[in-house]
């Protein structure tokens, strides 16, 4: 699926993954300067929201995003799941 979808979608298939032994990192796009942004620690979700510490080009956004629209980016070990 393409596209950041609600959190309260996402949680489960993020369960799913860390129980099948899989690594998965929220990401979401900062509404303040529009970057990609992935979370540094894997299987975690912050109720508190993420804080886009610093942007590609090194300098710092410091924007504090607590919406609702989140991907993830998940990370297989060893063979990939069927379809």
């Amino acid at each position: 699926m393409i596209g950041d979808r609600p959190i309260r979608d996402l949680i489960p298939e993020m369960e799913r993954h860390v129980e099948q032994g899989r690594v998965v990192f929220v990401k979401w796009t900062c509404p303040a300067c529009g970057e990609r942004v992935v979370d540094n620690e894997p299987n975690r979700f912050c109720v508190e929201g993420y804080v886009h510490e610093e942007k590609k080009d090194g300098t710092p956004c410091g924007h504090l995003y607590t919406g609702d629209l989140y991907g993830y980016l998940l990370i297989y070990r060893g063979a990939l799941p069927d379809a």
